[in-house]
Formats: structure tokens, C-alpha cells, sequence
């Protein structure tokens, strides 16, 4: 985990990963599964989909270098822009003939079908500092801490001109440490701007 991970106090890379484990690895070019056999099997819970809020739905630029593809957002899947691949948004349900959630099973039962949870996250909502932010994270841990919250709003610049702005948080804290636009103009232009009805973490998150 590099530096700024560490202070962050959560991984900034890759959802997807059987087990929830995450890396850094980037991949330069999106990796597009069928959404369908990502949820195929309700036997693991993973049939009812998450939609996110269309505010949030469309393509995001960000220049931050943890950042090097755009963050994508559609209606039930989103590219994660740390790595480029595209994963399924479900709200988790239990594992077929059993009364647990798919963190409640054995590492042994986990590592068995790793396969079919590596390109879904769960996705949820929790209210931090005043604000609603979408939350995303490993489909297999019951704890949120290590994904990503994500939260739009309309930012004035001046009196003349207002943009849309997708604040990246930490998912405990709700303190923002990047920031996306709606194009790369825009994230060139704005991305060092501080707006001030968010709280950023305390380092040069850029």
C-alpha cells in the first residue's frame, strides 16, 4: 500500500478482487463484462442491482495520478477509475440456503467461489458530515472502510459559473481526497480548487 494509502487510512485501488482483497495495479484500458453473468447465480445473493442516483451516472475526469482513467457510472455498474475495469453494483442479500451474507462464510466457502464475486461490489448509502454519499466496497466484507464513497454536487465558482463536481471520499470519514469533472478541461482547471462545503483530508491529496 503506498504513502498516501496508508494516511488515508484505506486502499485506494482495485474493487473486484476475490476475497476483497485489493491492489494497485492499473490497467490502461476498461475491462467490460457482461453485467448479467456477474449476477447470474441468485444462490449468492447478488441478484437485486444498486442504481445509482443519476446525478452520478455519466463519465468523470479527474488528473489526480491515482486516477488514470475516467470514473464511469451507469445505471447499475460503474469503471472504477483506478483500474479500468467495470464492475456490477448489487445491494447484497444471503447466501442461498443458509441465513448468512456472503461475509458471514468461511475463507474456505469464500476462496471456493471467488470467481463469481470479483466484478461486483456492494453499494449502499450513509450520510456523512451532512452529505449522502454512495458508498462502494468489496460485496464479501461487512465492513465498508475499504471501498470508495462517492457523492455529486453543484459547485459555484464564481458568479457567473457553476460546475458539476463528483467528490471521492473516504468511506468512514467522509473526507475528501479527489476530485472528478465533466471533462478533462474542467479537472485540469478546477482540480486544486478546495471547495468549502466539503471537508478534505489533511495532506496534498493531489
Amino acid at each position: 500500500m503506498n504513502k498516501i494509502a496508508k494516511i488515508l487510512g484505506i486502499s485506494v485501488a482495485t474493487l473486484g478482487l476475490a476475497g476483497g482483497t485489493f491492489t494497485n495495479q492499473v490497467s490502461a484500458k476498461a475491462h467490460v463484462i457482461n453485467p448479467k453473468k456477474a449476477v447470474k447465480n441468485s444462490q449468492y445473493g447478488l441478484t437485486t442491482p444498486f442504481t445509482f442516483t443519476k446525478s452520478l451516472q455519466g463519465k468523470w475526469y479527474s488528473n489526480n495520478n491515482l486516477t488514470p482513467d475516467p470514473l464511469v457510472i451507469n445505471k447499475t455498474t460503474f469503471i472504477n477509475p483506478h483500474t479500468g475495469k467495470q464492475i456490477k453494483a448489487v445491494i447484497a442479500g444471503k447466501v442461498n440456503g443458509t441465513n448468512k451474507y456472503l461475509w458471514q462464510m468461511s475463507n474456505k466457502w469464500q476462496s471456493k467461489h471467488a470467481k463469481v464475486f470479483k466484478n461486483v461490489a456492494r453499494d449502499s448509502f450513509k450520510v456523512m458530515d451532512n452529505i449522502k454519499w454512495t458508498i462502494i466496497s468489496p460485496v464479501n466484507e461487512k465492513t465498508t472502510a475499504n471501498g470508495y464513497a462517492f457523492t455529486e454536487k453543484d459547485e459555484k465558482i464564481n458568479d457567473q459559473t457553476t460546475i458539476k463536481v463528483v467528490f471521492e471520499a473516504n468511506p468512514t470519514n467522509g473526507k475528501v481526497y479527489n476530485q472528478y469533472f465533466t471533462s478533462k478541461d474542467a479537472a485540469d482547471k478546477y482540480s486544486a480548487v478546495h471547495f468549502k462545503d466539503v471537508t478534505y483530508t489533511d495532506i496534498n491529496w493531489k
